[in-house]
């Protein structure tokens, strides 16, 4: 369990998905956008209690669903929704993108026109065995995250459908 937001940690995601098995479920990907600035400008106990908020507000958003929520790296989350059809994933990930900024958090980069901390989410089918690559997870994440802000002109509040394979 990880010990800032109380969610499940990459060791917990592992032990769920140990079995082997293939098959498939929906995942979305979540990236705190611009959380290393925050650190910087307010301190790190800032940023923690962000990262708390956030992870709170996913975790209820996924919980509602019947998904799982995973804090796979310090502002990155995974959401798994099994039961989920990707038209119902995509709507959590755009609720979960709003009320992310519904938080507001103060975030003013003067580098960027916002007010608030965002989030990114990436939705992705995953089979269970791609799942426990975190690694090629987390950069699947980045690379999606930066395509679409080049595509988009904008790197926050982004929901990224991705029907890709990782």
């Amino acid at each position: 369990m990880d010990c800032l937001t109380g969610l499940g940690d990459p060791g917990d995601l592992l032990a769920d998905v140990q079995d082997g098995s293939s098959e498939e479920c929906e995942a979305v990907l979540i990236d705190i956008a611009g959380l290393i600035w925050l650190n910087s400008e307010f301190g790190h106990a800032e940023g923690d209690a962000a990262i708390r908020l956030v992870g709170s507000l996913i975790e209820s958003k996924a919980c509602r669903a019947g998904g799982t929520t995973f804090r796979i790296a310090g502002e990155e989350f995974l959401v798994l929704l099994p039961r989920l059809s990707h038209t119902e994933t995509l709507m959590l990930a755009s609720e979960i993108v709003a009320g992310c900024t519904a938080l507001r958090i103060r975030y003013r980069c003067p580098d960027e026109q916002r007010e608030y901390l965002a989030v990114n989410a990436v939705l992705m089918r995953l089979t269970l065995i791609e799942i426990c690559d975190i690694q090629i997870l987390r950069e699947c994440l980045a690379q999606r995250i930066y395509d679409a802000s080049l595509s988009q002109g904008r790197r926050f509040g982004l929901v990224i459908d991705s029907p890709e394979a990782v």
